[in-house]
């Protein structure tokens, strides 16, 4: 019959207020880079507790004005399948621009990464906001790591270290500090650091076996 249809279905529950922060997650600020991983990484990250319809994670990530943050994804594997199914079970958002009009739609990431793809966004300003939430349905993966940096405005002049390849201005002081932070495919900021290294060893072992008198 013309205009008679099934209507809906629909499931509610009552949850305790969280914090801005979820269930985990935290607010970052005052720092040159940092890594962010799923609970539980490199093991399986979990749902939600019995009764609860989700799990989430907020992280906020500042760094100072005249900068911005990239995000690069050293390893991804969350369930769904953005093509096809979606991710119903557990999805990634970021939010480049927190608090902008647009700020709402964030980027929605599942599935997983191939080693050789490369992951990294670009915030349009100097805030971040990352989450990351596992539905009742989800049934677990191995989740993501992920490092963020803050980089200096592409348009300024750069006064610190300036990576080969992605031409980024990041600060000195990450160079040599075991973890890419120019970005996917560009390991300038780790590069000629075995040599400084080796010089330490033996300048300490040098020292170490000289004895000192004093008189």
């Amino acid at each position: 019959q013309e205009g008679v249809f099934s209507g809906f279905k629909a499931r509610y529950s009552f949850e305790v207020a969280k914090s801005i922060y979820g269930d985990c997650g935290s607010n970052v600020s005052s720092s040159d880079y940092g890594i962010i991983m799923s609970p539980n990484f490199p093991l399986n990250y979990e749902g939600p507790t019995r009764g609860m319809a989700s799990k989430t994670c907020n992280w906020y990530v500042n760094v100072r004005p005249n900068h911005k943050i990239l995000l690069n994804f050293e390893f991804f594997a969350v369930e769904g399948d953005p093509t096809s199914r979606g991710c119903p079970a557990a999805v990634v958002r970021l939010w480049n621009t927190v608090g902008a009009p647009d700020s709402s739609v964030p980027i929605e990431l599942c599935g997983e990464k191939p080693p050789t793809d490369k992951w990294q966004y670009m915030a349009d300003s100097n805030h971040l906001r990352i989450s990351f939430i596992s539905a009742d349905k989800s049934v677990g993966a191995n989740g993501f790591k992920a490092v963020w940096t803050e980089i200096a405005d592409p348009s300024g002049p750069c006064n610190e270290f300036r990576c080969t390849k992605s031409q980024f201005c990041i600060a000195d002081k990450l160079r040599c500090n075991k973890v890419n932070n120019c970005g996917a495919d560009d390991y300038s900021d780790e590069e000629n650091c075995v040599v400084a290294e080796q010089m330490d060893w033996v300048l300490n072992g040098v020292l170490g076996g000289v004895s000192c008198s004093v008189f």
